[in-house]
């Protein structure tokens, strides 16, 4: 190692390392100092406890000594504002004696402090990529100071490279080199990452500076202990889940869960039990509480916090002793940057604990665990492109600059390496909409802010409408995690996780909520309602949250035959008896049977009751294409009542109903074009919804998204398939099964092999039919089709479009139909209920509302509800046509169930009397009109 003398550090700084007491800096410090001091781009890359930060830091504040720059000269960026909280003290103890004032932003930042900033500029001022977007677009007094900038530090830079923050902080750097006209320095702090390279190229961009990644070969020790807990119908499992923490607990512990759900209920449980001092931090606890919950942590005046990821990076607590995490992280990059928690100290060791709940999920951690200690660690996968972070960033440079020149903007943009593939037709389509949209004004080749984005991103949004956002919210692209209220003749019940609703429920659906089981009603998705009833059933689905439904490690399917099958389990990875129990259960499984443990070139295909599985190991995204394909080629053919589930260990498709389903292995083999299939079965995934709602606002589109808005529906496409499926992998999967590489073969057994077990116990998803009602508008527009034509047009099933018809009709639709009888062929027809007064005046439709015979008597029956008797009435077609209103006038409500008409004492044409259902008043006439003249052409006929 090399002594700091050798480092040639300024004597000022070296007298601050003395008075830290260090006579030589770390291993990555050292092999930073000079690719940082002379001014290279530089990725380090180190284990958490190394001191990464001072790796970055001091060679900076030396540069700073004999530069003497202007504030603000550095900008150091994390992604979380507890590291800020925790880096200042760190940096300003360097800093400050050398004479360089240290400042920093973010939302739970104190205005009067914010304000100081203006008072006495800091030389370094420490934000995330919120904060400097605002300061960008928006600080009109501070932005000047950024001409300044000469140095960019970007920590925890592996959490931002692969979601859309890191892209949109790729573009806000390109941003920032525009405005000083400074190709400033950019350093980037990583724990170890994949692909390092990719990294570097996200972080630094347009850059011309030369490039270099510094890194340890030392790994971190890390002692892993994998352990279960079991919940039965006569056990809690959250009192069980705690106890067992509790045996874990070595004080201080910091405790992992993957949902904010989780760590409130498990903090309830302990404290029932324990009189350990115990805290929970996660995003939605207040200001105060996480910050008094961070001190008394690295003080080691608490013994337990319970986060989720706010607490996963690299805030410096050199007092914890022990992490422990429930249930797989679903990665080993995270269940490394957690455990990395503990032994923070350099050298130190970092101890944690798994706790898993199920034999899958036991099977998950151990895998995780063993290529943690391996250092094996996924890729990270970046969002290319990604359309609505363009559309924030374009109004954010109009915001800027208040003119903004359209040629500038594209070739800004185009610095960034996730859009260096944007076309200037792509670029002038989002442009496109953003005017068409009133959030941009353009004369000429120039961009101005539009009256709709203040209406849009509003400062007081409680007098604006349903869809206008607080201002504030314009400046991230962390999508606020929506929820359903779900009602009860106006009461509420609960509320339930937006992606769980769009993945799981439907019409019909039983929930657990409240203490009971509930009917759903209604989903209505603009209002965020679900309407529900109580149920008679006592089985419904407890609801789940949805960071419980991560894509899991692509890691685990490659590795998990050869792990779960070596004799040889590393000495500092231990696995207590219950969790051996648990792994060994499912292993010995196939071994009594004689059968390899399926993956990789062989899978099992298993008859259920009323589907089919297919097991083994496999990429999970791989798994969610076939499942979404497998659900798209069932509901087009056969019935929309099919389920898929997918996960790391199998396909299952089952139909609710007790109609046939087709052999899916058949149809495995039949698929041809993936990447067509894939993009037709999104407009039945609550996936595409989703990622519709959370981008659409971006473009300034209010209301549904649909495939007539083009660019907006097609960057929703584009964004599901990168987040959730795999489209490449998975034609390599299906072209193996095809050429006999991948064997499936069918598994007979008394009992449901494991896989096939855990699979049944996730739950389902179900078609979501949302987008098909929109093209069934759209087709039916102005136009009447028979159920089989629609079939046809929109490659769905008949049962499927019969369904949706029958849905639609009813009053609470927002796109009612109606059906009506062809006299000509004797066929049902459907129409959109606003065009009827058009298709009865159509040459080919009219005759079916004119009757040969308007002088002729007949019944109407009629009733409002299917539970009341029919009321009738006698007339004449005569009435109608003369006196619509003055005929109706004689029908007291405005909605009615069912209508039926007959002629009076005819017995032969009984059995053929037509009805309609769900009719609005003022389409009785018309409704009326249609089953007299079907009733005389029958009985003419017959």
């Amino acid at each position: 190692m090399i002594s700091v003398e050798e480092l040639r550090i300024p004597s000022e700084l070296l007298e601050l390392i003395k008075k830290k007491g260090w006579t030589r800096l770390t291993e990555i410090q050292e092999k930073a100092f000079k690719p940082v001091y002379d001014g290279k781009n530089t990725l380090i890359m180190a284990p958490t406890g190394y001191g990464k930060t001072e790796a970055a830091i001091l060679p900076v504040l030396a540069k700073m000594i004999s530069m003497k720059p202007e504030p603000l000269a550095v900008i150091y960026i994390t992604p979380l504002k507890s590291l800020i909280n925790d880096l200042k003290e760190r940096i300003e103890w360097w800093a400050s004696p050398l004479g360089f004032r240290v400042a920093r932003k973010h939302g739970d930042v104190s205005a009067s402090e914010r304000s100081t900033r203006l008072k006495k500029v800091p030389h370094i001022l420490l934000t995330t990529p919120e904060g400097l977007e605002i300061d960008l677009d928006w600080a009109t007094q501070f932005r000047k100071y950024y001409k300044n900038v000469k140095w960019v530090i970007i920590d925890e830079a592996h959490e931002l490279v692969s979601n859309k923050r890191g892209a949109q902080l790729s573009v806000l750097l390109e941003r920032l080199k525009a405005y000083t006209q400074y190709d400033f320095q950019r350093i980037a702090l990583s724990a170890t990452v994949g692909d390092p390279e990719l990294t570097a190229k996200v972080l630094f961009g347009s850059s011309k500076r030369d490039t270099r990644i510094v890194s340890v070969s030392k790994r971190r020790k890390i002692t892993l202990e994998i352990d279960t807990v079991t919940s039965t119908e006569n056990t809690n499992f959250w009192s069980e889940l705690a106890k067992k923490v509790l045996e874990k607990v070595d004080p201080p512990t910091l405790v992992f869960v993957n949902t904010r759900f989780a760590a409130e209920r498990l903090h309830e449980e302990i404290s029932k039990i324990s009189n350990l001092k115990v805290e929970v931090h996660h995003s939605s606890v207040s200001k105060d509480v996480r910050v008094s919950s961070e001190k008394l942590l690295k003080d080691g005046k608490i013994d337990v916090v319970i986060a989720t990821k706010t607490l996963e990076l690299g805030i410096d607590i050199n007092k914890l002793k022990k992490v422990i995490q429930v249930k797989s992280p679903g990665s080993v990059a995270a269940l490394l940057q957690r455990i990395g928690r503990a032994g923070h100290e350099l050298g130190g060791e970092s101890r944690g604990s798994l706790i898993t709940t199920t034999e899958i999920d036991t099977i998950d951690s151990y895998i995780e665990s063993i290529l943690a200690v391996r250092g094996i660690v996924e890729k990270p996968k970046v969002i290319e492109m990604p359309l609505d972070v363009l559309a924030r960033e374009i109004i954010g440079m109009v915001l800027q600059y208040k003119q903004l020149d359209v040629n500038f903007a594209y070739e800004v943009v185009r610095g960034s390496y996730l859009f260096r593939n944007l076309t200037r037709e792509t670029f002038d389509e989002v442009i496109d909409i953003l005017v068409k949209n009133k959030l941009l004004n353009k004369e000429n080749n120039n961009l101005k802010i539009g009256y709709m984005f203040y209406k849009l991103w509003c400062f007081d949004c409680q007098s604006k409408k349903w869809w206008s956002r607080p201002f504030g919210e314009f400046f991230s692209m962390i999508s606020e995690r929506d929820t359903f209220v779900v009602k009860w003749n106006n009461k509420t019940i609960g509320d339930l996780d937006a992606f769980y609703v769009y993945k799981y429920l439907r019409p019909d659906s039983k929930i657990r909520l409240a203490g009971r089981v509930w009917k759903i009603i209604n989903i209505d998705e603009e209002n965020m309602r679900v309407i529900v009833e109580p149920s008679t059933d006592d089985k419904g689905e407890v609801p789940l949250w949805r960071s419980d439904e991560s894509i899991r490690s692509p890691l685990v399917p490659v590795y998990a035959i050869e792990v779960l099958t070596s004799q040889e389990v590393p000495s500092n990875v231990r696995v207590s008896e219950e969790a051996q129990m648990k792994i060994r259960r499912v292993v010995e499984w196939y071994q009594k049977r004689k059968v390899p443990i399926p993956g990789g070139n062989l899978y099992y295909v298993e008859k259920l009751d009323k589907g089919y599985s297919i097991t083994g190991f496999i990429d999970h995204r791989v798994a969610e294409t076939i499942a979404h394909i497998l659900m798209y080629l069932i509901s087009s053919e056969y019935t929309t009542s099919v389920q898929i589930r997918s996960s790391m260990v199998g396909i299952a498709v089952t139909i609710e109903t007790n109609e046939k389903i087709p052999n899916v292995v058949q149809l495995l083999k039949k698929i041809d074009n993936v990447e067509e299939l894939l993009k037709k079965s999104l407009e039945r995934s609550p996936y595409l919804f989703q990622v519709a709602k959370e981008i659409q606002l971006s473009f300034g589109k209010i209301g549904k998204v649909t495939p007539n808005d083009g660019i907006i529906y097609e960057e929703a496409i584009k964004q599901t398939i990168q987040k959730h499926f795999d489209i490449e992998a998975t034609k390599e999967f299906l072209e193996g099964i095809k050429s006999g590489k991948i064997k499936l073969k069918l598994l007979k057994a008394k009992t449901y092999s494991p896989f096939t077990e855990y699979l049944l116990s996730l739950p389902p998803v179900r078609p979501w039919l949302k987008m098909v009602e929109m093209r069934i508008v759209n087709t039916l527009k102005g136009e009447a089709f028979t159920v089989e034509e629609l079939a046809l047009m929109l490659n769905l099933s008949p049962t499927t479009i019969e369904n949706k018809l029958k849905e639609m009709r009813k009053p609470t639709s927002k796109n009612r139909t109606l059906q009506f009888i062809d006299v000509e062929f004797g066929e049902t027809r459907w129409i959109l209920l606003d065009d009827l007064d058009e298709i009865m005046k159509r040459d080919e439709y009219s005759s079916s509302f004119k009757p040969k015979d308007i002088h002729e008597n007949f019944v109407v029956y009629f009733r409002t509800s299917p539970k009341d008797e029919y009321n009738m009435r006698y007339f004449k077609p005569l009435e109608i046509l003369q006196d619509p209103e003055g005929f109706l006038s004689k029908f007291p409500d405005e909605e009615y169930y069912e209508v039926k008409v007959m002629i009076p004492a005819d017995t032969l044409i009984k059995n053929m009397v037509p009805r309609y259902f769900y009719i609005p008043k003022k389409a009785l006439p018309a409704v009326l009109l249609n089953a007299v003249a079907y009733l005389q052409r029958i009985r003419r006929h017959t």
